[in-house]
Formats: C-alpha cells, sequence, structure tokens
C-alpha cells in the first residue's frame, strides 16, 4: 500500500488525541500566548520556586498571613511602631 500525503484540511476534528502524540512532542514553543489559565494549572502545582525574586509585594499578602512566628527576632524596632 502506498502512502498519501495528508494535509491538514484531510483531517477530521478530533482525530488527534494523546494517544497519538509521542511523549514530551509537545512544549512550551507549541503553546499560545495565554494558552494556560488558572483552570489548566492543577491545585498545588505552584510554589515558591516559581516565583520571580521580588514579585510577591504587600498586595498579595493575606490578611493575618504573617504571625509573629514568621518575624525574625529583632526585627522590629521603634520606627516600625505607630504612636499610641
Amino acid at each position: 500500500m502506498a502512502l498519501t500525503q495528508i494535509t491538514k484540511s484531510g483531517i477530521t476534528a478530533d482525530a488527534i488525541d494523546g494517544t497519538k502524540i509521542a511523549d514530551d512532542a509537545i512544549n512550551s514553543e507549541h503553546l499560545a500566548d495565554g494558552g494556560i489559565d488558572n483552570a489548566h494549572i492543577a491545585d498545588d502545582q505552584i510554589d515558591s520556586e516559581h516565583y520571580a525574586n521580588g514579585s510577591i509585594d504587600t498586595a498579595h499578602i493575606a490578611a493575618d498571613q504573617i504571625t509573629s512566628a514568621l518575624i525574625a527576632d529583632d526585627a522590629i524596632d521603634s520606627e516600625h511602631y505607630t504612636d499610641g
């Protein structure tokens, strides 16, 4: 049997699925900009190794998340106190 050339227009919708794609064949160069959103990231998959240095600021720290156990000894002095 001779091989025939298949063009994009000759492939039916949903004909190619994960079973027909080689392991590790798709990487970041194949993803559209903005193609991965929160709905496509599994719970607990992003942690501190994925944060850029300095990327967490006070706007991204929830209320009551910094407890006394997380503050270094002697880190707070009179310049940090409020009057009263």
